[in-house]
């Protein structure tokens, strides 16, 4: 992978995946809630 900022195609992967600042994985966090709710 290679993950440069004066690479052409880093803007566009950066503009591929859109997500809100604060849930950008809502599946892992319903996971985290999970397993911390679990009484083991």
């Amino acid at each position: 992978m290679n993950h440069d900022s004066a690479s052409p195609d880093w803007p566009h992967r950066q503009a591929e995946i859109p997500a809100p600042p604060e849930f950008p994985y809502p599946e892992v966090d319903c996971d985290w809630q999970a397993l911390h709710s679990s009484p083991i």
